[in-house]
């Protein structure tokens, strides 16, 4: 389990949208930029991605503003 997670309620895939799950597929080598309004799901998928990013043993800064 990832520091985040122990504080950090992620949903599960299953509770994503379609259109989130779409994001999360995405290759691990591209750049994504993401908007949407606020509580859409932005910073989850971001966490996310971060966590499918160290799990293939990449360094991840995540910083957000």
């Amino acid at each position: 389990m990832s520091n985040a997670s122990k504080w950090i309620d992620v949903p599960s895939l299953n509770a994503l949208s379609r259109e989130q799950r779409e994001v999360y597929s995405y290759s691990l080598d591209s750049n994504l930029m993401i908007s949407g309004a606020a509580g859409s799901g932005k910073t989850i998928l971001a966490l996310r991605r971060a966590k499918q990013l160290a799990e293939k043993n990449n360094k991840v800064l995540f910083i957000t503003y």
